[in-house]
């Protein structure tokens, strides 16, 4: 997934940079800065991947009772699939990212040692006063501006007797006042959070030079030097420039970059309108290119829209709706649901160690089939929803029965996907939208009372609170986990007055637990047509240590 991501990055940073180029082809020749093209891209060339890297990454969390659900709130078994971890493309993604960190931590040294062999320099310069301003004296460096939080301008010794001394001061004084080391500083620290994107030097690179020639026009704007006068003061200059360690506003600058400026200097106010709109049109298609290429998917092609396999309008309505039943509806085809799960985990994420649980709705017809599939809960990632539709779809069912006549119903199914690393799955809110539960026993004295309104959950965070506190020590410093099926009762006034084992965890411990969490619920009342009523819930109770625990 990381590698997937770094190319993707790559990519879009180039599409950016054909953007930001004719964009600078349009800011030249209508007199805006050339800065804010290169800046702007730099920082979109970083923000915009780093906004799609995060829709790679899913929200985990433990979800609650979703309050939007439809009434008559029972459990159907959920699915879950866990497959081994380990393959090539989790092995090139520990490589790119070994190899980031490299490049990263290289490029921080090399930084660091430029600038601490400037520091050493700095020693032996003169502080003086050149022109009414401080200035600072070196044998062999500038002119150029150094610092960031309090910037300097550095003079050679030669150019104090040189007769363009104060059109040297001039420009380095521009630089001061326009801030440009701290702008160049900004773009060099882009470099080190991802050295390894080769638009992103190149734009650097333009952006240095658009800061050089914007000093340039702004100098001349001042009217009191010609441009010929100018440009042989930038030849002289660049044939003694000394080499410089660092990114910094400076008079001198490679041939190729002074080349550039001068080009740029004796060529304002030559653009056509014809060119303006080719130059505009291509700034457009660039842009877009960058904001909808698409994300590095981890699955395959997305899923197309949801059949409606001869569901009515009347079926479905406006989503998911209560119909009373007193048959559930069964799972026919579970070997054939397990293969499909392992074979709809996107196989990016299941190498990234990627993981998560959607809930799904899917609609069963009154003849058994599976008319519509929606999800419920997200489980934070696009790919692993599609897949989850995908296994949903390929459900069969025994009709739903009320009385003796078959009835459309809707069902809620949680579907998790998870990696043989992982400890357990996120525990989410399984329920069956009708009248019995699925593939449990109903222990003595639990029935099932009508209701139109469903209880809701009051403080969850109170809950998840007592789920830590009522974790037996041991169980959890051992990393022993289960999950414990539970019944409780939920009076007329929404409090729980009764609460026993549906399904054990196997460990004494836990069910106990699971129990005492139980009773420390707190609910809205169910209601049926209005009236409060008294009914009996199924909840299962996940016990499992907290991440990196």
């Amino acid at each position: 997934m990381i590698a997937a991501w770094m190319l993707f990055t790559v990519v879009v940073s180039g599409a950016i940079a054909l953007a930001a180029l004719g964009a600078e082809r349009l800011f030249r020749h209508a007199g805006v800065p050339l800065r804010f093209a290169w800046s702007a891209g730099l920082v979109a060339a970083v923000l915009l991947p780093a906004v799609r890297l995060s829709g790679l990454l899913p929200e985990r969390s433990v979800a609650a009772p979703d309050a939007s659900a439809p009434s008559g709130v029972f459990v159907l078994e959920g699915l879950s699939v866990t497959v081994p971890q380990g393959s090539a493309t989790l092995l090139v993604d520990q490589w790119a990212l070994a190899g980031w960190g490299i490049l990263s931590c290289g490029l921080l040294a090399l930084t660091v040692g430029a600038l601490l062999s400037l520091r050493a320099r700095a020693r032996a310069w003169q502080a003086t006063t050149v022109l009414g301003g401080p200035a600072w004296i070196s044998e062999d460096t500038g002119p150029a501006v150094t610092g960031v939080l309090t910037p300097r301008i550095v003079l050679p010794r030669w150019a104090l007797d040189a007769p363009d001394l104060p059109l040297m001061v001039a420009h380095e004084r521009e630089h001061v006042r326009a801030g440009d080391g701290r702008l160049l500083a900004g773009a060099w620290a882009l470099l080190l959070l991802v050295p390894w994107n080769a638009p992103l030097w190149w734009m650097v690179r333009r952006l240095r030079a658009a800061i050089e020639s914007d000093c340039d026009a702004r100098v001349l704007a001042k009217g009191d030097v010609r441009l010929r006068d100018y440009c042989e003061l930038l030849l002289r200059v660049g044939a003694r420039r000394s080499p410089g360690l660092l990114p910094a506003p400076a008079l001198s600058e490679p041939a190729s970059l002074l080349e550039r400026r001068i080009d740029v200097l004796t060529a304002r106010g030559r653009l056509g309108r014809t060119l303006r709109l080719v130059v505009g049109a291509s700034v457009a298609v660039a842009l877009g290119v960058a904001c909808f290429t698409p994300q590095p998917e981890a699955g395959g092609p997305l899923a197309p829209e949801l059949p409606e396999a001869g569901v009515t309008a009347a079926d479905v309505t406006a989503g998911p709706t209560f119909t009373p039943f007193t048959v559930r509806p069964d799972l026919k085809n579970r070997q054939d649901v397990q293969a499909a799960l392992v074979e709809e985990y996107p196989p990016l994420l299941r190498d990234a160690g990627v993981q998560g649980t959607v809930n799904v709705w899917f609609f069963i017809r009154d003849d058994g089939v599976v008319g519509d599939v929606r999800v419920q809960e997200s489980s934070g990632h696009p790919a692993l929803d599609e897949a989850a539709l995908e296994v949903a779809r390929v459900m069969e069912f025994t009709p739903a029965l009320n009385g003796d006549d078959p009835v459309p119903v809707w069902v809620a199914f949680p579907i998790t996907f998870q990696t043989a690393s992982s400890q357990a799955s996120v525990p989410v809110r399984p329920s069956l939208n009708g009248g019995e539960t699925g593939r449990l026993e109903t222990p003595e004295g639990v029935a099932y009372t009508p209701f139109t309104e469903r209880p809701g959950l009051v403080d969850v965070e109170a809950l998840q609170a007592t789920l830590q506190a009522e974790y037996p020590p041991l169980l959890r410093e051992a990393g022993i986990t289960g999950t414990t099926l539970v019944w409780f009762h939920i009076d007329e006034t929404g409090t729980v007055t009764d609460a026993r084992v549906g399904r054990s965890s196997e460990h004494e411990a836990l069910d106990e637990a699971a129990l005492r969490v139980a009773r420390a619920a707190r609910f809205t009342p169910a209601r049926n047509r209005g009236e409060t009523v008294a009914v009996w819930v199924a909840f299962p109770i996940r016990f499992e240590p907290p991440t990196g625990g």
